[in-house]
């Protein structure tokens, strides 16, 4: 991922330098500003039409209070009408500044001529960068201080990762649940009944009639169950079924489709 301005704007009432370059130039501006922070210097940093670029409104009063200014050069950015306004502002208000040229190119624009007198350094090392800037003079001990907020750039991976997490924990809910009412069906429980003497399907109701189709057992055991049909019970065989204390309105002619029913107590 491409380094970029890791601070916030500074806004407080202190003396701080404005930090500029288009958004092309930002990994190059940001390693030479993170020196620039870690030495107390209090930065207000602004990529020119980037993803950290500062409002008109808020630019302009960022530059109008600033102590003095930092301008990245490229052949990027001085195609930048939004890059070329901010330094012909910087001029108009006759702030220090101080330009970091990156690269062997040709300033056309006209800049040029309204850069003739400023101070021009070559970007090398963020290192000796920093230094060059130290020397022109415009960055002044007046900057140094407190009030830089780094930015939270893991917000939206954060996001992401809880938003995955609770995903995942959903997905391995609805498995789960998945499982347990397979395993509390009534098919999953009476699957190896097959042959058994006795089989009680009273808790099971229709699920339990259906569960034993095809299946052969000595004695079926209903009584009790919340039947609503015994249609289901053609595709069993038992000798003994028992029906006692099922609801009264539920039909008991199905029994006789019973395979080698003898007994219906």
């Amino acid at each position: 991922m491409k380094k970029q301005f890791r601070y916030l704007p500074y806004t407080g009432v202190g003396d701080f330098a404005y930090f500029g370059c288009d958004a092309a130039d930002e990994p190059s501006a940001a390693a030479v500003a993170d020196i620039l922070v870690s030495r107390g210097f209090r930065l207000s940093c602004d990529s020119c039409g980037g993803k950290f670029a500062q409002s008109p409104a808020a630019l302009a009063e960022t530059i109008s209070h600033c102590g003095g200014a930092v301008a990245f050069l490229s052949e990027k950015s001085i195609e930048s009408l939004a890059f070329r306004n901010v330094i012909n502002y910087l001029l108009s208000l006759r702030k220090p500044l101080v330009c970091v040229k990156l690269g062997e190119f040709q300033l056309g624009y006209g800049l040029d001529m309204q850069l003739a007198n400023i101070p021009m350094i070559t970007l090398s090392t963020p290192e000796e960068t920093v230094e060059a800037l130290l020397e022109s003079g415009v960055l002044t001990q007046t900057m140094v201080g407190e009030g830089m907020e780094k930015r939270n750039f893991n917000r939206k991976r954060n996001y992401i990762i809880i938003a995955m997490v609770a995903v995942t924990v959903l997905a391995f809910g609805l498995y789960l649940g998945s499982v347990i009412r397979e395993r509390t069906s009534a098919a999953y429980i009476l699957q190896n009944t097959d042959g058994s003497k006795y089989v009680n399907i009273a808790k099971y109701g229709d699920d339990g009639i259906a569960a034993m189709a095809g299946k052969s057992v000595g004695e079926l055991d209903l009584s009790g169950g919340t039947f609503t049909t015994l249609l289901n019970i053609k595709g069993v065989s038992a000798a003994t079924v028992n029906v006692s204390d099922i609801p009264s309105n539920v039909a008991l002619w199905p029994l006789v489709q019973v395979k080698g029913i003898e007994t219906v107590k």
